[in-house]
């Protein structure tokens, strides 16, 4: 139960002022987190560095699995 989130820096500033956007933000994060979720955040700068993010992804695999086993 792996979650990749992509934090752009529009959907801070562009849609709903941005502490309206953090906070749900964090409401839906925490919610995901209870419910047994390991969440993975990535913003653009982390695609200029090839393996970064599967990287990430393994390692927040490998920790669900032991969180669930």
């Amino acid at each position: 139960m792996v979650i990749l989130e992509f934090d752009g820096e529009s959907k801070y500033f562009d849609y709903r002022p941005t502490p309206d956007v953090l906070l749900a933000e964090r409401r839906r994060e925490n919610a995901l987190v209870v419910e047994g979720w390991t969440l993975v955040r990535a913003r653009w700068s982390d695609f200029s560095s090839p393996g970064t993010i599967p990287a990430r992804v393994l390692a927040a695999f490998e920790r669900a699995r032991r969180l669930a086993g």
